[in-house]
């Protein structure tokens, strides 16, 4: 064999070895989490606090001081109460101005105790709050579709869940640097539905968790939003009595599935909470408490259905909308 033949043989080898190399570090692990033998444990509250007739949650959460903030899609307003439930502001209010919500507010996310930020829904507005020390809007992002969460990686990193456009993760990724902003999506698979594209996020100590809501399929993140791998959680509950088609604000009638899904998630340190829900209501009282490596620590049960959790300091917060109180469990 001459020496040019074997030249270009070495040079196709370490190029398929190259592509190779690629394609093995680009698909991450995956591990399945099953859930089927766990008997629950039955969380009492400790506290509750009822919210007003009128109220219409949009979006729950908590920071370092044990302050609530809770979305209201009614008034369009932030409001934000003290650890014992006195109300100490509101935030926003209705309008498409700086600072104001013309659909409502929701996917709520506090970076400590400094910063807050919340979405527009179908307007694609990202609004962006400094809390402390004194109360003032920062600055808001415009995106092309309607936004769902967000969740804070660090003070200058932010995740942002959208509803998917076609052959796109719905995922962001959001550096903030002095007044350069830069955004990116996150590499995950492109959503083939919108619907069944949408996503959760979550995030804790420089880790977060991208959750799918009807495929019950999460990716953890690193702190600089890359995906380290994938938990699919198995053997969940069969769909409870109710309607199979629901009316959607976006999208008009729209087909759901018939099984169980992930209707919120949060994160503690390397704790993860997940709130399992059904299609007609997106709201259940199962919750599995796993830890970011995909085992399972228990299984919770909560005595009324919530359609949003959010855990600080061994406190699980628990939204309940009928009726409409905010339950507090203690881990």
């Amino acid at each position: 064999m001459s020496l040019k033949i074997k030249l270009r043989i070495s040079f196709f080898t370490i190029c398929w070895f190259y592509l190779v190399g690629c394609t093995s570090e680009d698909a991450i692990p995956t591990y399945v989490v099953e859930t089927s033998d766990f008997l629950p444990r039955l969380l009492e509250p400790i506290d509750s606090m009822r919210l007003p007739v009128s109220f219409t949650p949009s979006g729950l959460a908590v920071d370092t001081r044990g302050h609530l903030y809770l979305g209201d899609r009614l008034s369009r307003s932030i409001y934000r109460w003290d650890s014992r439930g006195v109300l100490i502001d509101t935030i926003g209010g209705p309008g498409g101005g700086p600072g104001e919500f013309s659909e409502g507010p929701q996917g709520l996310a506090i970076y400590r105790d400094s910063l807050l930020a919340a979405v527009d829904f179908k307007t694609g507005r990202l609004l962006y709050f400094q809390l402390n020390p004194t109360l003032r809007f920062l600055r808001q992002l415009t995106f092309p579709s309607a936004l769902l969460q967000t969740a804070w990686l660090s003070a200058r990193r932010l995740l942002v869940s959208a509803v998917p456009m076609p052959g796109e993760s719905g995922v962001f990724s959001i550096t903030f640097s002095g007044e350069d902003v830069r955004r990116r999506h996150v590499n995950l698979p492109p959503a083939t539905n919108p619907i069944y594209g949408m996503r959760k996020v979550a995030a804790s100590n420089g880790r977060a968790v991208v959750a799918d809501l009807f495929t019950n399929r999460m990716t953890v993140l690193d702190a600089q939003g890359q995906p380290l791998w994938q938990l699919i959680l198995t053997d969940l509950p069969e769909q409870a009595p109710g309607e199979e088609t629901k009316e959607d604000p976006l999208y008009g009638s729209i087909t759901l599935p018939d099984a169980a899904l992930i209707a919120s998630v949060a994160l503690q340190d390397s704790s993860l909470y997940i709130l399992i829900g059904w299609p007609d209501s997106l709201a259940g009282q199962q919750v599995w408490h796993l830890h970011l490596d995909g085992r399972v620590i228990e299984r919770l049960e909560l005595p009324v259905a919530a359609k949003s959790i959010e855990v600080y300091h061994d406190r699980l917060y628990a939204l309940s909308t009928d009726p409409l109180i905010l339950y507090l469990y203690a881990l």
